[in-house]
Protein backbone atom coordinates (compact mmCIF):
# COMPACT_ATOMS: atom_id res chain seq x y z
CA UNK A 1 0.00 0.00 0.00
CA UNK A 2 1.16 3.42 -0.98
CA UNK A 3 2.41 5.98 1.67
CA UNK A 4 1.03 9.26 2.05
CA UNK A 5 3.97 10.73 3.77
CA UNK A 6 2.35 14.03 5.11
CA UNK A 7 -0.35 11.95 6.92
CA UNK A 8 2.49 9.80 8.18
CA UNK A 9 3.71 8.93 11.88
CA UNK A 10 6.39 11.59 12.41
CA UNK A 11 8.03 9.38 14.62
CA UNK A 12 8.96 7.54 11.32
CA UNK A 13 10.52 10.93 10.14
CA UNK A 14 13.51 11.42 12.62
CA UNK A 15 14.09 14.42 10.40
CA UNK A 16 12.35 17.02 8.02
CA UNK A 17 11.78 20.01 6.88
CA UNK A 18 8.33 21.77 5.95
CA UNK A 19 6.91 24.57 3.84
CA UNK A 20 5.15 27.26 5.37
CA UNK A 21 1.92 26.16 5.10
CA UNK A 22 3.29 22.43 7.19
CA UNK A 23 3.63 20.22 3.85
CA UNK A 24 6.72 18.12 3.59
CA UNK A 25 9.34 19.67 1.74
CA UNK A 26 12.17 16.85 2.61
CA UNK A 27 12.44 13.89 5.00
CA UNK A 28 14.26 11.29 6.05
CA UNK A 29 12.81 7.89 7.09
CA UNK A 30 13.65 4.93 9.60
CA UNK A 31 11.45 2.41 7.97
CA UNK A 32 10.64 1.06 4.79
CA UNK A 33 7.65 2.92 3.32
CA UNK A 34 6.11 2.47 -0.42
CA UNK A 35 5.38 5.70 -2.19
CA UNK A 36 4.30 6.18 -5.72
CA UNK A 37 5.65 8.07 -8.68
CA UNK A 38 5.81 8.38 -12.36
CA UNK A 39 8.19 5.36 -13.03
CA UNK A 40 5.91 3.62 -10.34
CA UNK A 41 6.14 1.93 -6.92
CA UNK A 42 9.75 3.09 -4.95
CA UNK A 43 10.90 2.52 -1.53
CA UNK A 44 12.90 5.59 -0.63
CA UNK A 45 16.50 5.13 1.78
CA UNK A 46 15.53 4.35 5.15
CA UNK A 47 18.82 2.54 6.18
CA UNK A 48 21.61 5.18 6.86
CA UNK A 49 24.63 3.39 7.95
CA UNK A 50 27.76 1.72 6.39
CA UNK A 51 30.89 3.12 4.70
CA UNK A 52 29.22 3.56 0.98
CA UNK A 53 25.41 4.92 2.34
CA UNK A 54 25.11 8.57 1.98
CA UNK A 55 23.04 10.67 5.03
CA UNK A 56 20.82 12.17 2.52
CA UNK A 57 16.80 13.21 2.23
CA UNK A 58 14.82 9.91 1.29
CA UNK A 59 12.13 12.15 -0.01
CA UNK A 60 12.18 15.68 -1.33
CA UNK A 61 8.53 17.51 -2.59
CA UNK A 62 7.65 20.24 -4.81
CA UNK A 63 5.24 23.13 -2.51
CA UNK A 64 2.46 21.47 -4.30
CA UNK A 65 3.30 18.09 -2.78
CA UNK A 66 4.57 16.34 -6.09
CA UNK A 67 7.38 14.51 -5.43
CA UNK A 68 10.62 16.02 -6.45
CA UNK A 69 13.65 13.59 -5.66
CA UNK A 70 13.68 9.94 -3.80
CA UNK A 71 17.04 8.52 -3.04
CA UNK A 72 16.20 4.73 -3.00
CA UNK A 73 17.52 2.03 -0.39
CA UNK A 74 18.77 0.09 -2.66
CA UNK A 75 19.66 -0.12 -6.33
CA UNK A 76 16.13 -0.61 -8.64
CA UNK A 77 15.71 -0.75 -12.37
CA UNK A 78 13.08 1.99 -13.46
CA UNK A 79 11.14 2.64 -16.30
CA UNK A 80 12.49 5.85 -18.69
CA UNK A 81 11.91 6.50 -22.30
CA UNK A 82 14.84 4.85 -23.09
CA UNK A 83 13.71 1.66 -21.45
CA UNK A 84 14.44 -0.37 -18.04
CA UNK A 85 17.70 1.41 -15.89
CA UNK A 86 19.44 0.69 -13.08
CA UNK A 87 18.72 3.97 -10.30
CA UNK A 88 19.64 4.83 -6.93
CA UNK A 89 18.75 8.51 -7.05
CA UNK A 90 15.73 9.90 -9.11
CA UNK A 91 14.41 13.30 -9.72
CA UNK A 92 11.20 14.52 -10.87
CA UNK A 93 9.97 17.85 -13.02
CA UNK A 94 6.48 19.07 -11.19
CA UNK A 95 4.49 16.88 -13.66
CA UNK A 96 5.85 13.58 -12.41
CA UNK A 97 7.55 13.09 -15.53
CA UNK A 98 11.79 11.83 -15.22
CA UNK A 99 13.80 14.67 -15.05
CA UNK A 100 17.46 12.87 -14.03
CA UNK A 101 18.30 9.17 -13.18
CA UNK A 102 21.43 8.91 -11.48
CA UNK A 103 22.56 5.02 -11.30
CA UNK A 104 24.29 4.76 -8.47
CA UNK A 105 24.46 7.65 -5.25
CA UNK A 106 27.29 6.08 -3.15
CA UNK A 107 29.32 8.46 -0.77
CA UNK A 108 32.47 9.18 -2.01
CA UNK A 109 34.69 9.44 1.14
CA UNK A 110 38.42 8.31 2.81
CA UNK A 111 36.37 5.20 3.37
CA UNK A 112 34.46 4.90 0.10
CA UNK A 113 36.55 5.73 -2.75
CA UNK A 114 35.14 6.88 -6.37
CA UNK A 115 37.34 3.66 -7.74
CA UNK A 116 35.04 1.70 -5.31
CA UNK A 117 31.95 3.23 -6.42
CA UNK A 118 32.77 3.08 -10.41
CA UNK A 119 33.06 -0.64 -10.11
CA UNK A 120 29.44 -1.22 -9.09
CA UNK A 121 28.57 0.97 -12.30
CA UNK A 122 27.32 -1.04 -14.93
CA UNK A 123 27.79 -0.21 -18.64
CA UNK A 124 24.44 0.89 -20.20
CA UNK A 125 23.62 0.74 -23.25
CA UNK A 126 22.14 4.30 -24.94
CA UNK A 127 20.18 5.13 -28.20
CA UNK A 128 21.20 8.41 -29.48
CA UNK A 129 19.44 9.91 -32.24
CA UNK A 130 20.10 6.85 -34.86
CA UNK A 131 23.36 5.77 -32.78
CA UNK A 132 23.78 3.58 -29.68
CA UNK A 133 26.53 3.78 -27.25
CA UNK A 134 27.95 1.55 -24.29
CA UNK A 135 29.29 3.12 -21.40
CA UNK A 136 29.40 3.20 -17.47
CA UNK A 137 27.31 6.37 -16.71
CA UNK A 138 26.80 8.91 -14.06
CA UNK A 139 23.61 10.22 -14.90
CA UNK A 140 21.07 10.73 -17.55
CA UNK A 141 18.94 13.83 -18.17
CA UNK A 142 15.99 14.00 -19.88
CA UNK A 143 13.42 16.95 -21.10
CA UNK A 144 10.03 16.64 -19.81
CA UNK A 145 8.88 14.92 -23.42
CA UNK A 146 11.33 12.09 -22.52
CA UNK A 147 13.57 12.85 -24.82
CA UNK A 148 17.35 12.70 -23.43
CA UNK A 149 19.00 16.10 -22.51
CA UNK A 150 22.28 15.23 -21.49
CA UNK A 151 24.41 12.18 -20.26
CA UNK A 152 27.64 12.67 -17.88
CA UNK A 153 30.02 9.47 -17.98
CA UNK A 154 32.57 8.47 -15.29
CA UNK A 155 35.77 9.64 -15.68
CA UNK A 156 37.33 7.30 -17.57
CA UNK A 157 35.04 6.32 -19.91
CA UNK A 158 35.39 7.28 -23.69
CA UNK A 159 32.40 6.61 -26.02
CA UNK A 160 32.78 7.62 -29.85
CA UNK A 161 30.15 9.35 -31.82
CA UNK A 162 29.05 10.92 -34.88
CA UNK A 163 28.78 14.64 -34.39
CA UNK A 164 28.44 17.74 -36.28
CA UNK A 165 31.97 17.86 -36.04
CA UNK A 166 32.26 14.81 -37.92
CA UNK A 167 32.91 11.05 -35.56
CA UNK A 168 34.44 12.01 -32.28
CA UNK A 169 36.34 10.84 -29.14
CA UNK A 170 34.07 11.99 -26.79
CA UNK A 171 34.50 12.24 -22.55
CA UNK A 172 32.79 13.42 -19.26
CA UNK A 173 29.55 14.15 -21.41
CA UNK A 174 27.11 15.03 -23.78
CA UNK A 175 24.29 17.73 -24.17
CA UNK A 176 21.09 17.62 -26.79
CA UNK A 177 18.83 19.86 -28.22
CA UNK A 178 15.01 18.87 -27.94
CA UNK A 179 14.66 16.83 -31.24
CA UNK A 180 18.15 15.11 -30.79
CA UNK A 181 20.73 17.78 -32.03
CA UNK A 182 24.02 17.81 -30.39
CA UNK A 183 24.49 20.92 -28.46
CA UNK A 184 27.74 19.96 -27.10
CA UNK A 185 30.26 17.45 -26.26
CA UNK A 186 33.64 17.40 -24.48
CA UNK A 187 36.36 16.17 -26.88
CA UNK A 188 38.65 13.06 -25.20
CA UNK A 189 41.64 14.60 -27.07
CA UNK A 190 42.32 18.12 -28.92
CA UNK A 191 40.53 18.26 -32.22
CA UNK A 192 41.11 20.92 -34.40
CA UNK A 193 38.07 22.64 -36.16
CA UNK A 194 37.70 25.16 -39.01
CA UNK A 195 35.55 28.45 -37.10
CA UNK A 196 34.68 31.86 -38.21
CA UNK A 197 38.02 33.30 -37.81
CA UNK A 198 40.09 30.13 -38.37
CA UNK A 199 41.26 27.20 -37.61
CA UNK A 200 40.78 26.39 -33.52
CA UNK A 201 41.89 23.05 -31.07
CA UNK A 202 38.83 22.28 -28.78
CA UNK A 203 40.23 20.89 -25.56
CA UNK A 204 40.09 22.13 -21.66
CA UNK A 205 42.58 20.71 -20.24
CA UNK A 206 41.32 21.55 -17.13
CA UNK A 207 37.82 19.79 -17.87
CA UNK A 208 37.07 18.24 -14.01
CA UNK A 209 35.04 15.47 -15.48
CA UNK A 210 31.67 16.23 -12.78
CA UNK A 211 29.46 17.43 -14.82
CA UNK A 212 28.11 16.35 -18.19
CA UNK A 213 26.51 19.85 -18.68
CA UNK A 214 29.89 22.28 -19.28
CA UNK A 215 31.55 21.35 -22.19
CA UNK A 216 34.58 22.85 -24.41
CA UNK A 217 32.59 22.52 -27.82
CA UNK A 218 29.10 23.99 -28.14
CA UNK A 219 26.86 24.13 -31.32
CA UNK A 220 23.60 26.24 -32.19
CA UNK A 221 21.08 23.97 -33.42
CA UNK A 222 22.06 23.96 -37.24
CA UNK A 223 25.17 22.62 -36.24
CA UNK A 224 27.78 25.30 -36.93
CA UNK A 225 30.28 26.61 -33.92
CA UNK A 226 28.77 28.48 -31.27
CA UNK A 227 31.41 28.40 -28.84
CA UNK A 228 34.75 26.63 -28.52
CA UNK A 229 37.72 26.37 -25.67
CA UNK A 230 41.06 26.17 -26.53
CA UNK A 231 44.38 25.52 -24.38
CA UNK A 232 46.33 25.53 -27.17
CA UNK A 233 45.99 28.71 -28.78
CA UNK A 234 46.17 32.68 -28.69
CA UNK A 235 44.27 34.48 -31.34
CA UNK A 236 45.45 38.34 -31.93
CA UNK A 237 42.85 40.78 -33.20
CA UNK A 238 43.80 44.01 -35.77
CA UNK A 239 42.49 46.27 -37.42
CA UNK A 240 43.96 48.72 -40.64
CA UNK A 241 43.28 51.11 -37.95
CA UNK A 242 45.76 50.43 -35.72
CA UNK A 243 43.44 48.14 -33.28
CA UNK A 244 45.79 45.30 -31.31
CA UNK A 245 44.52 43.29 -28.55
CA UNK A 246 46.13 39.59 -28.23
CA UNK A 247 44.12 37.06 -26.42
CA UNK A 248 45.71 33.98 -24.50
CA UNK A 249 44.33 31.49 -21.70
CA UNK A 250 45.10 32.62 -18.45
CA UNK A 251 48.20 31.78 -16.66
CA UNK A 252 49.47 32.11 -13.04
CA UNK A 253 51.35 29.89 -10.58
CA UNK A 254 49.45 26.49 -10.89
CA UNK A 255 47.03 28.03 -12.43
CA UNK A 256 44.91 27.81 -15.72
CA UNK A 257 41.88 29.03 -17.29
CA UNK A 258 41.83 27.92 -21.25
CA UNK A 259 40.49 30.35 -23.89
CA UNK A 260 36.80 30.43 -24.65
CA UNK A 261 35.90 31.98 -27.95
CA UNK A 262 32.49 32.32 -28.88
CA UNK A 263 29.99 33.25 -32.06
CA UNK A 264 26.62 34.77 -33.30
CA UNK A 265 25.56 36.64 -35.75
CA UNK A 266 28.37 37.22 -37.69
CA UNK A 267 30.15 38.25 -34.47
CA UNK A 268 33.01 36.84 -32.45
CA UNK A 269 34.04 37.27 -28.15
CA UNK A 270 36.82 36.23 -26.27
CA UNK A 271 35.42 34.96 -22.40
CA UNK A 272 32.33 36.83 -22.33
CA UNK A 273 34.10 39.93 -22.96
CA UNK A 274 34.41 42.68 -26.05
CA UNK A 275 32.73 41.34 -28.96
CA UNK A 276 33.85 41.63 -32.56
CA UNK A 277 32.74 42.14 -35.91
CA UNK A 278 34.10 39.52 -37.88
CA UNK A 279 34.16 41.43 -41.28
CA UNK A 280 35.49 44.67 -40.07
CA UNK A 281 38.45 43.04 -37.89
CA UNK A 282 41.38 40.48 -38.79
CA UNK A 283 42.25 37.27 -36.66
CA UNK A 284 45.73 35.87 -35.93
CA UNK A 285 45.69 32.31 -34.27
CA UNK A 286 48.95 30.95 -33.04
CA UNK A 287 50.24 28.56 -30.43
CA UNK A 288 50.04 29.17 -27.21
CA UNK A 289 53.23 28.61 -25.59
CA UNK A 290 52.74 28.01 -21.90
CA UNK A 291 55.54 29.10 -19.29
CA UNK A 292 56.09 29.84 -15.90
CA UNK A 293 53.82 26.71 -14.51
CA UNK A 294 54.73 24.15 -11.93
CA UNK A 295 55.98 21.04 -13.30
CA UNK A 296 54.25 17.59 -11.41
CA UNK A 297 55.26 14.36 -11.76
CA UNK A 298 51.73 13.14 -12.07
CA UNK A 299 50.52 14.67 -15.40
CA UNK A 300 47.02 12.05 -15.91
CA UNK A 301 46.31 13.97 -12.59
CA UNK A 302 47.39 17.53 -13.12
CA UNK A 303 46.23 17.88 -16.54
CA UNK A 304 47.80 21.35 -16.44
CA UNK A 305 50.32 21.15 -19.02
CA UNK A 306 49.09 21.16 -22.72
CA UNK A 307 47.45 18.13 -23.08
Amino acid sequence: MFTDLNNIDRSTLPFYETYPDGRLQHCILNRPVLVNSGPGALIPQYEHAGIRKKHTYSVSFFESGVISRVALNEQTAIATPIGSIPAELIIFYESGSLKRVFPLNGQISGYWEETDEYSLAEELSIPLAGQSIKAKIISIGFYENGEISDLTFWPGQRITLKTPAGEQFIKTGITFYPGGAISSFEPAVPVLLETPIGFLTAYDTTASGISGNKNSLIFCKAGTIKSIITSREKVTVSSASGYHKVYVPLTGFNFFKPLKISFENGKVSFNNEITYDIDEYDFSIDEFARSGHRDCADCSNCNQCCD
